[in-house]
């Protein structure tokens, strides 16, 4: 007689393999997909940070331009937007404190999960009008 040798794979050993290989699946997935959200989420705050930037920018000309301080808001595009501009005093400074002015910008996302928020700010020095 001869004697039969088993070749191939039951149906429970298919469907182990199966199981493996679909958690192995799902654990690269879900590393792929944290990293894709962190790209997105980075981008993102990048996004407002060249926005706030481009805004200081802007800003710093208009006080130099007109040398006076305010603070408002606006909403751009879904994004609140608080630009300030104050006269800066320092202790011990210059004798015309005038000339000196602090800007600020604060962008804040509101739609965005954990409300992304950016703040940039900075001094301007205004020479005084000859």
């Amino acid at each position: 007689m001869r004697q039969l040798t088993q070749r191939g794979f039951t149906i429970i050993e298919a469907l182990v393999a199966l199981m493996i290989l679909s958690i192995a699946a799902t654990a690269v997935m879900s590393v792929f997909a944290v990293g894709a959200r962190q790209i997105e989420s980075r981008t993102a705050r990048y996004e407002l940070y060249r926005e706030a930037q481009s805004r200081l920018s802007m800003l710093k000309a208009e006080v130099r331009a007109a040398a006076l301080a305010f603070d408002r808001e606006t909403v751009v595009d879904g994004l609140k937007i608080r630009e300030a501009a104050q006269l800066a005093q320092i202790a011990g400074g210059p004798e015309d404190p005038a000339t000196l002015f602090e800007v600020a910008v604060f962008i804040t996302d509101p739609s965005a999960e954990n409300n992304r928020r950016v703040e940039l700010s900075g001094f301007v020095i205004v020479e005084p009008a000859q």
